[in-house]
């Protein structure tokens, strides 16, 4: 039930670790994915240790001021090349094959996500996640050790985000701050989520589609203006008012919701 704007630091430290091991040493990023998700894991952990001793809009403004930080650090950071980056060493691939490894391994990422996701939500340990949603106190008062529960969510969720920002970083063939520590990847995030459901599993993946299908669609029709992030936003206005708990969570509670989902 938190909504973070700061998991683009987990994005970035994915896209670091794994970039800067392909830039020293050669090794894929691709093949370093898990271990870039598991770094991000524990910085997830130290950092949830801290900011999540607080709730509500004060989470909110905590989560905006970690990925403000991480800018600084990584803008500064001389050996991972500052403001300015590092170019990565592309595949050695014609250019037609070039995509296809990224393409397959981010479908890898995101079906290992979604399977994570649904097992989660039908364990004791998503029942607490849950709990703490719907009312902290409450959850906390049945025995449900919530800042526990809470610190590993948000490292288990780091995780996720950890490989992705690996796996990008070698597709784009650079990694610099501008690219993974903008508030927008953060906000995209959330949208995500919240246009397709918060607490789904299926939410989710339906929101990421349609935001991303809506956005190629504005960006192709208005141009790369501000103009489709405002059609963007009237879609979301759209949406929002007439699925107030998600497409996927309002469907859920009408009994509408397709058996695939």
């Amino acid at each position: 039930g938190y909504i973070s704007l700061g998991h683009n630091v987990f994005f970035a430290i994915g896209g670091y670790f794994a970039g800067m091991i392909l830039a020293r040493y050669g090794i894929s990023a691709i093949a370093m994915a898990p271990v870039a998700g598991l770094v991000a894991a524990a910085f997830g952990y130290a950092i949830g240790l801290v900011t999540l001793r607080v709730r509500g809009p004060s989470f909110i403004i905590s989560s905006i001021a970690l990925v403000m930080i991480a800018r600084l650090i990584f803008d500064n950071w001389h050996w991972v090349g500052g403001a300015n980056g590092v170019t990565l060493p592309g595949p050695d691939l014609s250019a037609r094959w070039a995509k296809l490894p990224y393409y397959y391994a981010m479908l890898a990422i995101a079906a290992v996500t979604v399977w994570a996701s649904y097992r989660i939500r039908h364990s004791k340990f998503g029942l607490a996640l849950r709990a703490i949603s719907k009312d902290e106190v409450k959850a906390e008062s049945a025995g449900v050790d919530t800042r526990l529960c809470k610190v590993l969510a948000f490292a288990v969720s780091a995780f996720f985000v950890g490989m992705t920002g690996a796996v990008w970083g070698e597709y784009l063939t650079y990694i610099r701050p501008s690219i993974f520590l903008v508030i927008l990847i953060a906000a995209n995030l959330v949208l995500i989520c919240i246009l397709g459901g918060k607490g789904t599993v299926a939410g989710p993946v339906v929101g990421a589609v349609l935001l991303v299908a809506f956005n190629e669609f504005f960006t192709a029709t208005l141009g790369a203006s501000e103009l489709n992030i405002l059609g963007i936003g009237l879609i979301m206005a759209l949406a929002l008012k007439f699925f107030p708990f998600g497409i996927v969570g309002t469907l859920a509670r009408a009994g509408r919701l397709p058996r695939v989902l």
